[in-house]
């Protein structure tokens, strides 16, 4: 970690980490989300799920002692055949997060795998 920017991943359970802006989903997969941000800081983070029914918020908003590759407290899991976008935010209302993730948002696109034929 350098200077004073946030990034996050997702771990899977199979321990692949999603670092770039894009990946791949199998049905039923769970990750965690993992925040890198800068020490001494401290933030209050949330992680919104977007789909075709809309916004979801599986995890708790949590307040984390930044450092490297921290923990958000819970697990979640995706689901269905479209492309999910998981987003990260801090320092916003739930309410303003359900038209579309923020321009500050931290987001993955992950398309659903297909089974094989």
């Amino acid at each position: 970690m350098k200077g004073d920017a946030i990034a996050f991943s997702l771990m899977r359970d199979d321990d692949e980490r999603i670092d770039d802006a894009r990946g791949v989903f199998h049905e039923g997969d769970r990750f965690k989300a993992v925040v890198t941000c800068p020490p001494p800081l401290g933030a209050t983070f949330d992680l919104v799920v977007y789909d075709a029914a809309g916004p979801s918020f599986p995890l708790t908003r949590a307040s984390v002692a930044c450092g490297n590759s921290v923990p958000l407290p819970g697990a979640f899991r995706l689901s269905g055949s479209g492309e999910q976008t998981v987003c990260l935010t801090w320092g916003m209302e739930r309410d303003r997060l359900r038209a579309g993730p923020p321009a500050q948002a931290l987001c993955k696109h992950l398309s659903a795998s297909r089974p094989a034929p």
